[in-house]
């Protein structure tokens, strides 16, 4: 959900009509209106407080959010970077295994 659907559904789910919210943050109902449609976004020094109201964390206010910025970030790495990452995290691997037993077996030499 994006942060103007979850300042709605939670502000509905609360029971809260847009006046009763605007009047809890000290905003107009127009302004809660333009946050629910997507028109305008909450200032950062009224996010403590939407979510302290809304009953929620901020994470879960930007919830959507964030899941769209993590995806954008996987699709921004070209497919063939993608491939060397795994090869390169698979050698990686292989090499800190070797490294275990390698250190396993010495400490069996050692005693």
């Amino acid at each position: 959900m994006h942060l103007a659907e979850s300042i709605k559904k939670r502000r509905i789910e609360l029971g809260l009509s847009t006046s009763q919210l605007a009047e809890f943050l000290g905003v107009t109902r127009q302004t809660i209106e333009n946050w629910e449609s997507g028109k305008k976004k909450p200032s950062i020094d009224r996010l403590p407080f939407l979510a302290v109201e809304l009953n929620c964390t901020l994470d879960e206010l930007f919830e959507k959010d964030l899941e769209d910025v993590r995806g954008a970030k996987e699709s921004v790495i070209p497919p063939g970077v993608k491939a060397g990452l795994e090869t390169f995290r698979q050698a990686l691997t292989a090499v800190e295994e070797k490294v275990t037993l390698d250190a396993e077996e010495g400490g069996k030499n050692n005693e």
